[in-house]
């Protein structure tokens, strides 16, 4: 099992205080978790029309659960002939998505998406950057 497997195994059942260094050279520290008990669930934003959302904020939403692709493609796709922009969206993220998942069963993936618990939003960071990390809290 690699780091990775098991830092997001421990997040998904922990609160856990990661310091790492950011890119920019700075030192974080972050209380984070991926636990589903803290974590809130997803609101869409106040603009809810998934047709005109951009690339980034499709990825955001659908991130990586097959539920929430197929939401969007329905949304999106529905009884309508898809635009060509909205394909273009649908594909490019599908295939970045792929990307990542594959990534991270051959253990090449790096960046981790977490809860903070102080900030109260999503934040990243690489594992190669961690400098250390511990359980604060088990949920």
């Amino acid at each position: 099992m690699s780091n990775y497997t098991q830092l997001v195994q421990d997040l998904h059942s922990h609160v856990l205080e990661v310091i790492f260094r950011k890119d920019d050279g700075s030192m974080r520290t972050m209380r984070c978790t991926l636990s589903k008990n803290i974590v809130p669930p997803f609101k869409l934003k106040e603009q809810t029309d998934m047709v005109s959302w951009t690339y980034d904020q499709t990825i955001e939403y659908c991130q990586d659960i097959p539920e929430k692709w197929m939401q969007y493609i329905s949304e999106t796709i529905g009884q309508n002939p898809p635009t060509l922009q909205g394909l273009d969206i649908l594909v490019k993220a599908i295939i970045d998505s792929t990307k990542r998942a594959i990534k991270e069963r051959e253990g090449e993936t790096s960046l981790i998406k977490v809860w903070d618990i102080n900030a109260k939003g999503w934040r990243s960071f690489h594992i190669e950057s961690v400098i250390s990390c511990q359980v604060v809290e088990t949920i």
